[in-house]
């Protein structure tokens, strides 16, 4: 699942991987919890003949390094606006999958001048994801196995929950090995750090960028409310469902992702 060319900038104190491919309007991908989630949507022929695509390891991913775990919420939405800084790009159109999503969200919040545009895919808002009583025990007890030496077992349930079992199988063939190489920053960083972080209907209301809220088809029902509550919160947002996906959409439908967000931007 690598990625050939990339760069490397020290920001915030990290060391970060980056790729910055091609001209035109920038985009930048923000991964969820796994490193090389965007490498398929990154090489689709209708963003790579149309924008400027930036994307990034973020701390403890691929070849970023980590001084230190939780990473918050803040500091990821720091490490995007100083990425861009590096770049000399002021304004982009942001496309987040999963906890990218939640990171995009935060970003769209402390740099609203530097946000175009928000895709968010599924991103796990606390209160939403938390308020299923399954997901969360499902979560504890992925944490506790992980905790116990048990990676590999750790990941399998927490992919189930998120996934859905329905969709596991295909999907932990080709991704398993990749999901399993990242415990350590989902475990020690990302999920910690999900649960303090405040992302209401009163923070939404902020938000004044266009959005454009996907889901897979056959996501897991506590990701399907989060995709019915962004509208409830975010009016502006526009909702579409991919299709021959779950909750992993840039993995799973690569091409209908890169459709739906040409369109999107395309309206702008």
């Amino acid at each position: 699942m690598a990625q050939a060319n990339s760069k490397f900038t020290k920001i915030n104190g990290a060391d970060l991987e980056y790729w910055d491919i091609g001209s035109g309007p920038p985009l930048l991908f923000i991964h969820g919890g796994m490193g090389a989630e965007c490498v398929k949507i990154l090489r689709e022929p209708g963003l790579t003949s149309r924008y400027r695509l930036i994307h990034f390891q973020r701390r403890g991913y691929g070849g970023s390094s980590c001084p230190e775990m939780p990473v918050s919420f803040a500091q990821q939405s720091a490490d995007c606006q100083a990425l861009l800084e590096v770049l000399g790009v002021p304004m982009v159109d942001v496309v987040g999958q999963s906890y990218g999503g939640a990171i995009s969200l935060q970003f769209a919040l402390d740099a609203p001048q530097m946000v175009r545009s928000l895709t968010v895919i599924e991103p796990p808002i606390p209160s939403v994801i938390f308020s299923s009583e399954d997901f969360a025990a499902l979560g504890q007890q992925a944490g506790e196995l992980y905790q116990r030496g048990q990676p590999n077992e750790a990941v399998e349930l927490f992919g189930k929950a998120v996934i859905g079992e329905q969709d596991w199988g295909a999907f932990a063939q080709e991704w398993l090995e990749t999901w399993v190489g990242d415990a350590e920053i989902l475990f020690e960083s990302d999920l910690p750090a999900l649960a303090p972080w405040v992302f209401d209907r009163a923070a939404a209301s902020r938000i004044t960028q266009p959005v454009l809220n996907l889901r897979g088809v056959t996501t897991p029902e506590v990701f399907e409310a989060v995709w019915e509550t962004i509208p409830r919160w975010i009016p502006q947002a526009r909702s579409q469902v991919i299709q021959d996906a779950s909750h992993c959409v840039l993995q799973m439908n690569p091409a209908g992702a890169a459709r739906a967000i040409i369109d999107h931007l395309s309206d702008q």
